[in-house]
């Protein structure tokens, strides 16, 4: 029900009488780029992924998007049939990681001349504009603009003490982190002028102690697997992998 997915109406059912069969959701926010998404994309059989594929397929080509991304599971069996037999092709991994949270708090030294910026009343253009720079050429990270930002910072799933925005003494905003209560990390962004001064590893350091404070029992990031800086980054601050799975492209 989030922007990205039109508030529900980019969302298609598949049911059999009253059981349902298969759901699947898609992002057009990259379209004008040529991106497009069908996540989440959930088949209780093979022939409800092929209906799914169709109507993903159908829309993607309306748009005229150069393609299409689709993850799946390695227990998704029929799932991976329909999507090779229609011609998508492993892209990429996508790997899971997560941290246990626990006492005591981790100290976060945080770079000199470097300071937290309120996050209460925010400018979500100067937001986006920020991430924009920072995840350009990040797998499936589309550019957002303020409308989406906003509904990103003012969400109810946000956590607002783990949350953290970052500027310096001149006012310009540098690093931003997002995170949700239930401790998913979403985005950890560092302004390229200000990159290997620290401000990543504070960000998460400080996300670790708001997630002490919170009794959020894990916190968890999804990152691909050729994002080697943001791998290393996490692992070095005690996440280990969970799992993987296999983004799909046609």
């Amino acid at each position: 029900m989030d922007l990205a997915r039109g508030r529900g109406s980019n969302v298609a059912l598949i049911r059999d009488g009253d059981a349902l069969k298969g759901f699947a959701g898609w992002v057009e926010l990259g379209a004008a780029d040529g991106e497009f998404y069908g996540s989440p994309f959930v088949a209780g059989d093979r022939q409800a992924a092929d209906a799914l594929i169709d109507h993903l397929e159908q829309r993607a080509s309306s748009l005229g998007v150069a393609w299409i991304r689709v993850s799946c599971w390695p227990e998704e069996r029929a799932k991976a049939e329909a999507l090779e037999a229609r011609g998508f092709r492993p892209a990429f991994d996508f790997i899971h990681l997560s941290l246990e949270v626990g006492a005591p708090n981790i100290d976060a030294t945080v770079p000199r001349g470097i300071w937290t910026v309120s996050t209460e009343d925010v400018d979500h253009a100067a937001i986006a504009e920020l991430g924009n720079l920072c995840f350009a050429g990040v797998a499936n990270a589309p550019p957002l603009g303020p409308g989406e930002v906003r509904d990103i910072w003012t969400s109810p799933t946000l956590c607002a003490r783990m949350t953290q925005l970052w500027g310096d003494t001149k006012g310009r905003l540098l690093a931003f982190l997002t995170a949700d209560q239930d401790g998913t990390i979403d985005a950890v962004a560092v302004h390229p002028d200000a990159q290997r001064q620290g401000i990543a590893r504070a960000m998460l350091l400080n996300a670790y102690n708001a997630a002490v404070s919170e009794e959020v029992p894990r916190l968890r990031v999804v990152i691909a697997d050729h994002n080697e800086p943001s791998l290393a980054l996490h692992r070095a601050v005690g996440f280990a992998e969970d799992e993987r799975c296999v983004v799909w492209q046609l």
